[in-house]
């Protein structure tokens, strides 16, 4: 069963093995470019720990990712994950908010933890680089039937001034240009 609704949801996920929830977000389109096709992976109160290779202060997620995503060319190193903290953002100083590590959950999995006293998302890029997956049938099942959207079909209304729309479900991201 699928239910689709242009409202923004108000509460808190529950964890639900046979649910898989999407939500629209919109990235660059540079982002767009080097991931093609490729997951995103997301996962809330996640950090990785000793690979921190960067640090910028970014004012949403979808700029974190592209932080990660552009840094071997704009920084010189292959970002492997970024972990955005949202209970750093602040209009009136500079925060660090956004942390580019050059090692992911599927690199290095024993160097994860959860984190509980901020509130934090982990995102995995790796499969932007076209590096090999963990086996997960889940996961590979998904990518067989690519999911295409309408606009505002899942979640909120059109940014303006957008060019690329992207879909997020906690477990994983695909990117998908829109036309």
């Amino acid at each position: 069963r699928c239910i689709l609704s242009s409202e923004p949801r108000k509460e808190e996920l529950t964890s639900r093995p046979e649910t898989t929830f999407y939500e629209k977000i919109c990235v660059s389109d540079a982002v767009s470019s080097q991931c093609s096709g490729a997951a995103v992976e997301r996962r809330p109160n996640l950090v990785i720990v000793g690979f921190l290779r960067d640090t910028a202060s970014t004012r949403t997620p979808e700029e974190c990712i592209e932080k990660c995503v552009t840094a071997e060319r704009e920084l010189g190193f292959q970002c492997l994950s970024a972990m955005y903290y949202y209970d750093l953002i602040s209009d009136q100083e500079t925060v660090l908010n956004c942390i580019l590590n050059d090692a992911s959950a599927k690199t290095n999995p024993e160097s994860t933890a959860e984190e509980d006293r901020s509130i934090v998302d982990y995102f995995g890029v790796d499969d932007c680089y076209g590096l090999p997956e963990i086996a997960d049938t889940r996961q590979k099942h998904l990518k067989s039937f690519p999911l295409t959207v309408e606009d505002d079909v899942i979640g909120g209304a059109r940014t303006p001034g957008s060019q690329v729309k992207v879909l997020r479900r906690t477990r994983s991201s695909s990117f998908q240009q829109r036309r």
